[in-house]
């Protein structure tokens, strides 16, 4: 919600003093995009990875939609080449929240590891074998 509601403030900011989408929209929903990745608890990882594009190509493609003159064809076509323009913006913060969701997973399994309470796997685990010591 959080990636959402600030790239919108980003995107409303850029629309009514620049005319379009612009640098402030990418810097604001690269920065909402990192924020959430940080802040994401550990059973909404996936989540986390999955809203930023998300958002981005509902925002992107309702900005040239609405702002786009012609028929629905234009409409259309003009919406999705707003995707294509605009993508680096969403590469840059997707990557950023993979990455940071990436380390944040990492950390916790070095941090569990080190501390001894990974279980063994099921396959060691057999009836012949002695239990791990």
């Amino acid at each position: 919600m959080i990636v959402f509601a600030g790239s919108l403030v980003g995107m409303l900011l850029d629309v009514f003093t620049g005319g379009g989408v612009g640098w402030l929209f990418g810097v604001v929903f690269i920065a909402t995009s990192a924020y959430a990745a940080f802040q994401v608890r550990r059973s909404d990882r996936a989540a986390a990875l999955i809203a930023p594009p998300l958002v981005f190509a509902v925002l992107v493609m309702t900005d040239k939609f609405v702002g786009t003159a012609g028929d629905l064809v234009a409409k259309a076509v003009g919406a999705l080449n707003g995707l294509l323009d605009y993508g680096p913006m969403l590469w840059i913060g997707s990557g950023l929240t993979f990455v940071i969701i990436g380390f944040m997973v990492w950390r916790e399994r070095r941090r569990l590891a080190t501390s001894g309470h990974v279980a063994a796997p099921a396959a060691a685990q057999t009836a012949d074998a002695p239990p791990p010591s």
